[in-house]
């Protein structure tokens, strides 16, 4: 799973990080650029040192997060960033 993190606000976002729900089915199995925690179905993916600051106007920031699942596959869901809900 990919994250692609726009910040349109004119300031800098720092630090950040993405929280959402992962269903139990679900297993983290390693991160890139990133690090990826979960406690139940709560899971936060925080950017590796050197990426915690998202430019202001457009900036991005791109981390990634490997999972396995079984079936029967319900998605992760409940997206935020820094607690702002994701659209």
């Amino acid at each position: 799973m990919t994250f692609i993190v726009q910040n349109t606000t004119p300031d800098p976002v720092t630090p950040w990080s993405v929280r959402f729900t992962l269903p139990l089915t679900i297993s983290i199995t390693g991160a890139y650029n990133a690090t990826a925690t979960r406690v139940g179905t709560a899971a936060t993916v925080t950017p590796a040192p050197g990426l915690t600051t998202i430019a202001p106007s457009g900036g991005v920031a791109v981390v990634s997060v490997g999972l396995y699942t079984v079936t029967p596959y319900t998605p992760p869901s409940n997206f935020s960033v820094n607690g702002i809900a994701c659209r």
